[in-house]
């Protein structure tokens, strides 16, 4: 079997879909929750989180023409999230019209802010990230890492896109020497931005989540996987489904049942099948679960955990579950931002 598209999606599929401003944090108030980059300066139109038929309201063009500032960046939002909840088969064109948006602001001097334009690099890998592992749409893939670099140049405090471009760069390194079956150069240098990552996790949700998925993703052997189990056992209850803020999230209305997903098959990867199917079955109990569009699939991997594990086993000490883990494929970021009623992206 050619690997070769494979690897592709999973070295996009393994950098999370989690962005601080879409899942509140531990204890924030709902109503204290801003998403980053909104504000009700000059009249812009933000998508309305409340609506149950969509997110673009007709006061752009659908391709953003001749918008600027913080209307460019509002009707990027509207399109972005259209595609994400509503209109996912649309997610290809919503990154040609983003990209586009993008190279026009970059070459108008003063058309939008820095930190809006990083936020708009950023939507665009996130795009990617689902084009590539929901879709297997990977003519985009190219595009992925400048993105993420140029968010990080524009804001590099900003730990969110920090956390993504480092797990992105472990990704690309390990899991690409892996498929060509060569050593991992150690120029990359994958356990420091793991490490750094890792020293984020405590306080930012995006870096936890991001180093979670990145480190159960290494090869036994490094520890990582271990390192990661170990880390959400540690902080699931901070982290928790049933914290407050998460089951209210604005814009990943399962983003509760997600996280439990994604604890479960970090578990299980490292072996520790009672507390992995407490996480899966925590997922599939909580309230709302009954209409989740992706709670098929959460059964499955209750299921089929003795599987699972097994073919976690079956990689041995040195090689990678990039091409085994359940949450980069299909079930991706949708299955914390697919609305009630929506059906899943097929698989």
């Amino acid at each position: 079997m050619n690997k070769t598209p494979l690897l592709l999606g999973a070295l996009l599929a393994l950098v999370s879909c989690a962005d601080e401003d879409a899942l509140p944090q531990p204890d924030s108030p709902e109503a204290a929750f801003v998403p980053e980059g909104y504000t009700e300066e000059d009249g812009a139109s933000f998508p309305d989180f409340d609506r149950v038929d969509g997110r673009i309201d007709g006061t752009y063009a659908l391709d953003c023409a001749d918008t600027l500032g913080v209307h460019a960046f509002a009707c990027a939002e509207q399109l972005f999230w259209q595609a994400v909840q509503f209109e996912p088969q649309a997610r290809l064109e919503a990154h040609v019209t983003l990209s586009a948006l993008i190279d026009r602001l970059e070459a108008t001097e003063g058309s939008l802010d820095s930190h809006r334009l990083a936020l708009l690099h950023w939507r665009k890998a996130q795009l990617t990230l689902m084009l590539v592992s929901e879709h297997e749409e990977r003519s985009t893939l190219a595009s992925a890492l400048d993105a993420l670099q140029r968010a990080h140049a524009l804001e590099p405090d900003h730990v969110p896109i920090q956390s993504w471009l480092d797990t992105f760069e472990v990704t690309v390194a390990v899991a690409g020497a892996q498929a060509v079956g060569m050593p991992v150069d150690p120029a990359f240098g994958v356990d420091d931005k793991l490490r750094i990552t890792e020293e984020n996790a405590a306080e930012d949700f995006t870096a936890f989540y991001n180093f979670i998925i990145t480190a159960s993703a290494m090869p036994a052997a490094s520890g990582w996987p271990d390192a990661a189990a170990d880390l959400v056992e540690s902080l699931s209850d901070e982290y928790s489904g049933a914290g407050a803020g998460f089951n209210v999230a604005l814009r990943a209305p399962f983003v509760a049942q997600g996280v439990h997903i994604t604890y479960g098959e970090v578990l299980a990867r490292a072996g520790r099948k009672e507390q992995a199917l407490a996480q899966l079955e925590t997922a599939l109990a909580m309230p709302g679960s009954d209409v989740w569009p992706y709670r098929s699939h959460a059964q499955d991997m209750v299921d089929q955990i003795d599987a699972m594990i097994g073919e976690f086993e079956a990689l041995g000490p040195d090689q990678g579950a990039f091409f085994k883990l359940r949450i980069l494929g299909d079930m991706g970021c949708s299955m914390c931002h697919m609305p009630e009623g929506q059906p899943p992206v097929p698989r």
